[in-house]
């Protein structure tokens, strides 16, 4: 994922997006709002979504931690903005607002939910309401992964549910050559 500080230069941000995609083989663009200070719907965060459109790939937001940059609801108007690109919501909304993740992908289809740092019910919640198909695993961190994998275990998914969310969503979304 590139993950670029949405405060540079429209020129520089986009040619260096352009780079790390046609050049590196980057699959997304992670737009970070706490960490850059940066409203979801800014003008900044504009260039953003511009270039995700333009390169066919997926925005993954930050949600939860955060907040009010953070707030999952911002993501609905992108969402319906750039309905063709996935918008994924890291986290989900964390364990703080994950409500408000599941309406954002309730009301836009191109918004997808990723569960690092949810809790299981959470994630059960969001299977059920959502579809497997829109769920995705993620650890955040390398020594995260153990804990997080064993909430999927745990929660007694079908296997078909758990192949989506542990592997199939992201391997589609992220356009994977797998």
């Amino acid at each position: 994922m590139v993950s670029l500080n949405p405060h540079l230069p429209k020129g520089k941000y986009i040619n260096e997006v352009k780079r790390c995609v046609e050049e590196l083989g980057f699959v997304g663009i992670k737009l970070h709002p706490q960490a850059y200070a940066c409203d979801i719907l800014s003008p900044e965060a504009d260039k953003v979504f511009e270039i995700a459109s333009q390169l066919s790939i997926p925005v993954m937001i930050h949600t939860g931690r955060g907040i009010p940059f953070a707030s999952p609801a911002t993501s609905i108007l992108r969402a319906k903005q750039y309905p063709k690109i996935p918008i994924i919501l890291a986290h989900s909304g964390f364990c703080i607002v994950p409500s408000d993740a599941l309406v954002a992908g309730l009301v836009c289809n191109n918004i997808y939910l990723e569960t690092s740092w949810c809790i299981p019910p959470d994630i059960i919640r969001f299977i059920k309401k959502l579809g497997s198909e829109r769920v995705m695993f993620a650890s955040d961190s390398i020594c995260n992964i153990p804990t997080e994998l064993t909430k999927y275990y745990s929660i007694g998914l079908s296997e078909n549910d758990l192949e989506n969310c542990l592997g199939k969503t992201a391997i589609k979304i992220f356009k994977l050559p797998i």
